[in-house]
């Protein structure tokens, strides 16, 4: 089925850019909270050791771990955001290009 030139009007891959930002967002806020716990960690200023504390900072950077690869996980779906921006954005601009002499015309 073919758009309407009303549907093609309305068509505006530019949102997709609304994605790509919370995505990266949230890739800094996942990286910033676990660099924060890790950090935490390490500077409580507890005096403590042993094997309770050596199962703590394991448990820490297994978790950051999972964070990182969490945050990368969506930088690499900012990126595809953007990739589908580019990707569209020019035929958006040739639709309406077509369209835009047309709409002189009388033709809908």
């Amino acid at each position: 089925m073919r758009p309407t030139r009303s549907q093609c009007e309305r068509w505006w891959p530019a949102v997709i850019s609304v994605g790509e930002s919370r995505a990266t967002q949230l890739a800094r806020e996942v990286l910033d909270e676990s660099s924060a716990m890790a950090r935490r960690m390490t500077d409580d200023g507890i005096a403590w050791t042993g094997i309770a504390r050596r199962a703590a900072e394991d448990r820490v950077e297994r978790e950051h771990a999972q964070n990182k690869r969490v945050a990368y996980a969506l930088e690499d779906l900012a990126d595809e955001y953007r990739a589908a921006m580019r990707g569209l954005q020019p035929l958006r601009d040739s639709v309406h290009n077509l369209l835009l002499p047309r709409s002189f015309s009388g033709v809908t």
